[in-house]
């Protein structure tokens, strides 16, 4: 591979030394191949590329070198003479742009050729149709239209055009080309197509049935755009609907060109128009969302069970507290009832022996005095035991209240 502008005078010398060609047309091939190889150096020049690049460029168009020696010495043979190296590098770029036995895509243009939306892109035949037969051609300097015609025809298909820009159309019609030699249907189209990569109207053809449709890059990938509904994921907001169709665009566009892709939220669903590698790639996108949604919830729904048995527990822990401590109290109001219920029944004792000093006084009585004063105590203790009841079962009553709460209260809650 030539690096320097001295060097392509060296890998021409090659090149032509391996041409089946009388001397005088190996020197005429050779000069003009310079000639185009120079050119194209400058142009890439031009456009900023480095030197070293922009020779290794216009090298590798010309294709590998036996199999571009083989086709000029065919070309020389085989066409018009006054044509022999027309477009020479158009020829030659066919080398690395065909396939066997169908159609491929032609690589990425280079720097000053076409813009990559105009690229040719071809759907590929079967090999056991007609079109992998070969045909003996001898289109020469024929209009471009013309000659799909007269080709589809030698292989039994016809030619459809309606797609095509009126420009388009006359562009084919003044554009003359020449395809000679022994080749299939697809080595035909492809040597047409590589003629017109320098036209603005480059094309696109598609075999459907028994036509062959030109058409351009743009229309065809329109005609593979499918659109696909499907329902808002439930974690989606109100607020976040516009944003989540925005985001999905922002990261499939890093991998895709989104020119023939539209992602949009209406009423609640997700519309995507696109061709279909971009829809396989949104719903797969969207999936994936979907399922880091679903673990999130699945690990919120864990996080919430964790949380109410440890409030469950703690509740039960309270609730027995609170128990053991009704217990402790009403059993203390039973024994301070008991006590005050025998203290009643003393007093009256003494109300009675005191009626009975009164009316006629015991020798061994301790006087009524003293029983007045055992009576006045009584009734003192009486009066604290009631006391006493009265806040136990005040507190009794509130903790009481307090098991119910934490029992059942907690069924109640977003109820409100």
């Amino acid at each position: 591979m030539p690096s320097s502008r001295d060097s392509i005078s060296g890998w021409l010398d090659v090149l032509t030394s391996m041409l089946a060609l009388p001397e005088s047309q190996r020197l005429q091939v050779r000069d003009e191949l310079e000639d185009h190889l120079r050119s194209r150096v400058d142009d890439l020049l031009i456009t900023g590329t480095p030197e070293p690049e922009a020779i290794r460029i216009a090298v590798a168009e010309l294709g590998e070198t036996a199999e571009l020696a083989k086709l000029i010495s065919h070309a020389h043979t085989r066409i018009n003479p006054r044509r022999r190296i027309m477009n020479i590098a158009l020829i030659t770029a066919a080398v690395a742009g065909l396939s066997i036995g169908g159609y491929s895509l032609n690589s990425a243009p280079s720097a000053g050729e076409l813009d990559p939306s105009m690229q040719v892109v071809t759907a590929a035949i079967d090999s056991n149709e007609p079109a992998d037969e070969t045909r003996m051609l001898d289109i020469v300097n024929m209009p471009m239209l013309m000659a799909f015609d007269a080709i589809a025809d030698m292989w039994g298909f016809a030619i459809d055009v309606h797609s095509l820009d009126p420009h388009i159309v006359g562009d084919l019609q003044h554009r003359n080309v020449t395809v000679a030699g022994e080749m299939t249907l697809a080595r035909a189209i492809q040597t047409l197509k590589i003629q017109s990569l320098q036209h603005a109207s480059v094309l696109t053809t598609e075999i459907n049935g028994g036509v062959i449709e030109l058409l351009t890059r743009d229309e065809l990938i329109r005609r593979t755009v499918i659109t696909r509904v499907s329902l808002l994921p439930s974690w989606i907001t109100t607020e976040q609907r516009e944003g989540y169709a925005e985001s999905i665009g922002r990261i499939v566009e890093v991998k895709y060109d989104l020119d023939y892709t539209s992602i949009e939220v209406v009423n609640g669903a997700v519309i995507v128009a696109a061709p279909p590698n971009i829809q396989d790639e949104v719903t797969r996108l969207m999936m994936e969302l979907e399922a880091v949604a679903e673990t999130q919830q699945e690990q919120a729904i864990k996080a919430q069970e964790i949380a109410k048995r440890e409030k469950d527990l703690l509740r039960s822990k309270a609730v027995q507290n609170l128990m053991v401590e009704h217990e402790r109290i009403d059993s203390e109001v039973r024994k301070v009832t008991e006590v005050l219920e025998e203290t009643l029944v003393g007093i009256q004792s003494l109300i009675n022996q005191i009626e009975q000093e009164v009316k006629a006084p015991h020798p061994n009585s301790p006087g009524l005095e003293v029983l007045e004063g055992f009576l006045e105590a009584r009734r003192g203790q009486v009066a604290r035991y009631r006391i006493q009841i009265t806040k136990n079962e005040a507190r009794r009553d509130f903790l009481q209240k307090k098991i119910f709460e934490s029992e059942y209260a907690h069924l109640f809650e977003g109820l409100e």
